[in-house]
């Protein structure tokens, strides 16, 4: 049985498919955490096969056990739903809701695209909106993405290039991305020239990404540690996580192996990956 359950919950964590003002405080060069706004990307467009399904539905019980401790949601509140429709209904509206709560109060603005929202259009008029307002701009991604960099928003796979060229002909700057997008690796360079300051990305094919970007916004947010470490240790503390269940499957043997923590594993770059959240240098204002 033990076979059946983890190949499903590798694919359960898997990610990869194809009023404020410009004018500085008495800290100058930094700016007032008002100034900032968070855009939180959330779509991981889960649609698993007949066969997923199949087994999730002979060992239920087990599966629920894990997942209503993931998503904080009672059993009986997904017994009549699919893998799928579980995923769709309660995993990502837990990843936006813990997201929220982590960067509570440290933000002038946040916004959230899921579901029918989360286009990349919408994904650049948000960046718009908020560099119309003079924003300091940080994102995550909770999305898939392919080696050859084209990343997936609800309505299409937008190229890396789509986003870099925005930027840059609108004059407008991001300031940080965390990411959990497979080969995330493969778009520093992209990111990094269209003037970010700091961003992260995993190796290749990313497992370690349910609880990740929770804990980044926990550790870097509110200027508890440098991007860079804040990055790391998300990374650690998911790992952390996934061990205590343990006692329902063996985590350790199956799922978190020698491979995968390599594959999932972390690089950072931009122009300053040790950025702390509360410095805003002039370069990064819009």
């Amino acid at each position: 049985m033990f076979k059946y359950l983890f190949i499903f919950l590798v694919l359960i964590f898997s990610s990869c498919t194809e009023d404020s003002t410009s004018e500085p405080n008495i800290k100058d060069p930094y700016f007032s955490d008002k100034d900032a706004g968070l855009i939180l990307v959330v779509e991981t467009k889960y649609d698993l096969g007949p066969y997923t399904e199949f087994f999730f539905g002979m060992y239920k019980e087990e599966f629920l056990t894990i997942l209503s401790d993931m998503f904080e949601v009672k059993k009986e509140d997904m017994l009549d739903m699919t893998m799928s429709e579980t995923i769709e209904a309660f995993g990502e509206d837990w990843q936006i809701r813990a997201m929220k709560e982590a960067v509570e109060g440290h933000y002038k603005d946040i916004k959230v695209l899921t579901d029918d929202d989360c286009s990349g259009e919408k994904f650049m008029s948000a960046i718009d909106e908020f560099a119309q307002k003079g924003y300091y701009i940080d994102v995550l991604f909770s999305l898939h993405a392919s080696e050859d960099k084209w990343i997936s928003f609800l309505d299409r796979n937008y190229h890396i290039d789509e986003f870099t060229q925005f930027l840059k002909t609108n004059n407008y700057h991001l300031r940080s991305l965390y990411q959990t997008c497979c080969f995330g690796q493969n778009f520093i360079k992209d990111w990094t020239n269209s003037g970010m300051s700091a961003l992260n990305g995993s190796i290749n094919k990313n497992d370690i990404n349910m609880f990740s970007p929770v804990y980044f916004l926990e550790e870097w947010v509110g200027n508890k540690l440098p991007f860079k470490e804040a990055v790391q240790k998300a990374y650690d503390r998911e790992i952390a996580k996934l061990k205590t269940y343990n006692d329902i499957l063996p985590v350790e043997s199956f799922f978190l192996t020698k491979e995968k923590l390599e594959n999932s594993k972390m690089l950072t770059g931009g122009i300053d990956d040790g950025i702390l959240w509360n410095e805003f240098p002039g370069e990064y204002a819009n």
